[in-house]
């Protein structure tokens, strides 16, 4: 009786843990224009002025807990030989946002790692990302955090 009881416990939380393993996370191009302006009122009070988001290209991410702005960034970087792409990831909602600018560098960062990859470097860093090359994160201003 104990026996079936525990199995039917432990088996209960494998589905839960499966479940919430599989929960969808997407990546939909940004349709709300008041996010935008809100984002972009945001990014001009911080007085960067080495770097313009493609506004017009604007991707959200939605993870479990939090959606993230993704916009690509030309940041002045003389490549070599590497191939180094830039991100602003911008968070939060509104007037209270933080950002941060991602680069891969030999690295093809797929949308569908865009969940995985920002919740580690926003908030628990539980999984970690699968992804060949390397990521530096940023601050908005271009320091390392």
């Amino acid at each position: 009786m104990k026996k079936t009881y525990a199995l039917s416990i432990v088996s209960f939380f494998i589905l839960l843990m499966t479940f919430y393993a599989c929960q969808k996370q997407e990546t939909v191009p940004l349709q709300n224009s008041d996010q935008i302006k809100n984002a972009q009122d945001w990014f001009k009070t911080q007085k960067i002025t080495n770097y313009s988001p493609e506004w017009d290209k604007a991707k959200i991410v939605k993870n479990l807990k939090t959606e993230y702005m993704v916009l690509k960034i030309n940041y002045p970087i003389d490549p070599l030989k590497n191939k180094i792409e830039s991100y602003l990831v911008i968070t939060g909602s509104n007037g209270s946002f933080t950002g941060k600018i991602i680069e891969s560098i030999n690295s093809d960062i797929k949308e569908d790692q865009y969940p995985i990859l920002f919740s580690y470097l926003f908030e628990e860093k539980i999984n970690t990302p699968n992804i060949q090359g390397e990521i530096l994160s940023f601050d908005i201003n271009h320091k390392f955090i």
